[in-house]
């Protein structure tokens, strides 16, 4: 089975599990950026990273990774 996290630049790697990309990229659009820091980040599919973005307060910004 497929699991997909993420790891944050202002907050860390995170232990919360997602069965779908669909779920994890609701989560992180919903989330809501706070604060005058932006931050970076990278989505895992099975602990292999795949997807960054960029959270700011213009909005969340996605990259392939590796760009």
């Amino acid at each position: 089975m497929r699991t997909f996290n993420y790891s944050d630049s202002v907050a860390g790697m995170q232990n919360k599990k997602f069965n779908k990309l669909s779920e994890l990229i609701k989560y992180l659009e919903d989330f809501r950026h706070t604060g005058e820091e932006s931050s970076t980040g990278v989505i895992y599919d099975n602990d292999e990273p795949i997807l960054m973005y960029t959270s700011s307060l213009d909005g969340l910004f996605w990259h392939n990774y590796g760009e």
